[in-house]
């Protein structure tokens, strides 16, 4: 079990995705540690400059992310269930970003169908394995559970950079995987390469202030 001060943060953050799609631009690690810390203290759950991990795990998770999304409708977690589910989905996603393992990542995405950074990771493993259908699907879910997070607020070209981001260096890192395996040199990862470019072009848009997805047309 994970027990440091800041993993028992980054579970926290990470069980929802309008966190981590905000995380990257608007949230400093260093003050929520401090709100945190300040926190336990206040429901008996640091002491001598300790956390009490079990408790802290699962009275955050059941007692705050409600105030934090302002959503009534939130699910009550199990705090460790919540963190098995987190590490259990990562560490397959990342067994299969190595390899390009399809099951495994199908595997990881089944046990957090609402995080979106796990169908990042499944549109590149299956654009690295040629399927253009499926990893157009992975990419539309994760835009669709973009949406879905800012129909409670957030400024959609925000976020969409953020996203688009996410997906722009996953899609680097499995270039140069696949390009770094025995019998592959530079530029076979075609599928890659052109979703790469497809992402450039839409942030590129994006600073321009125009993009489909926020229907922003710039100043034309």
């Amino acid at each position: 079990m994970k027990t440091s001060k800041v993993k028992i943060l980054l579970a926290l953050l990470m069980t929802l995705p309008i966190i981590l799609l905000t995380a990257c631009e608007n949230y400093d690690l260093r003050v929520a540690e401090q709100a945190f810390m300040y926190w336990a203290e206040h429901n008996d759950m640091y002491e001598n400059g300790s956390y009490k991990p079990a408790g802290v795990v699962t009275k955050a998770i059941e007692n705050t992310i409600g105030d934090i999304t302002n959503r009534e409708e939130n699910v009550q977690f199990d705090g460790l269930d919540v963190i098995r589910d987190i590490e259990k989905a990562d560490s397959l996603a990342s067994e299969a970003l190595e390899d390009f393992d399809t099951s495994k990542i199908s595997s990881a995405v089944s046990i957090r169908p609402l995080d979106w950074r796990l169908h990042e990771q499944e549109g590149v493993v299956w654009l690295a394995n040629g399927n253009g259908a499926a990893a157009e699907s992975a990419f539309t879910q994760s835009d669709e559970l973009l949406r879905e997070s800012l129909l409670h607020g957030g400024d959609c070209a925000s976020l969409r950079r953020s996203q688009l981001e996410v997906r722009l260096d996953t899609v680097w890192d499995a270039i140069f995987r696949y390009e770094e395996q025995p019998g592959r040199k530079q530029g076979d990862a075609v599928e890659l390469r052109a979703q790469l470019s497809a992402v450039k072009a839409e942030l590129y848009q994006l600073n321009l202030n125009r993009s489909e997805f926020c229907d922003l047309h710039g100043n034309d």
